[in-house]
């Protein structure tokens, strides 16, 4: 393994082009490319990576980071959707903070989702992703289940079916605690 050194800003690098999955250092100054998911790999701009919420201004209409922030808190207790939680965030600071900021930066809507779903801020957004995946891929799978000449259930995404509802029951499991689905979870098809 190589690491670049200098400046601390280095990607290790593995032989074959290969890489890290997660670069602690973060984008190489030098590049310009993105070469990860999380804000700190990317090019984009984002106002939650770059300001904090004023103390002073704490739960007053001056505190902008915390009223952008509260709203995506408010949003994710209401099972709402990262992307529509998103649009809603990049409405709100154009709207109310952007003329507030040192060159009144744009935001992105792709930055703010990137934000949601990858920071250590909103985990429960990532969380309900994952179990929206695996609910539209019970759903997908269930519809490939039977042969519609013969009637007849394929063995095989049956078993893919069985693995995936298991999976999601383990998923459900370990963020709710929930005993029911652990108790199904127990139950293992073949």
């Amino acid at each position: 393994m190589d690491y670049e050194d200098g400046d601390g800003e280095g990607q290790a690098e593995l032989s074959g082009g290969l890489g890290p999955v997660y670069n602690v250092a973060g984008l190489k100054r030098s590049s310009s490319k993105a070469s990860g998911m999380h804000c700190s790999e990317s090019t984009d701009w984002c106002f939650f990576c770059e300001y904090e919420s004023e103390t002073s201004a704490a739960g007053t209409d001056a505190d902008l980071y915390g009223s952008l922030f509260g709203t995506v808190k408010r949003m994710s207790e209401a099972k709402r959707e990262p992307a529509h939680i998103a649009r809603v965030v990049k409405a709100a600071y154009d709207q109310d903070v952007r003329q507030h900021v040192l060159g009144q930066r744009e935001w992105k809507e792709a930055s703010i989702l990137r934000h949601l779903l990858y920071s250590l801020h909103f985990t429960e957004l990532f969380d309900s992703t994952v179990e929206n995946m695996l609910k539209a891929l019970i759903t997908r799978q269930n519809h490939e289940l039977v042969d519609l000449t013969t009637g007849s259930v394929v063995e095989e995404n049956r078993k893919a079916f069985c693995h995936s509802i298991e999976t999601y029951l383990k998923w459900q499991n370990a963020h709710t605690g929930n005993t029911r689905s652990a108790k199904r979870a127990k139950f293992t098809p073949k």
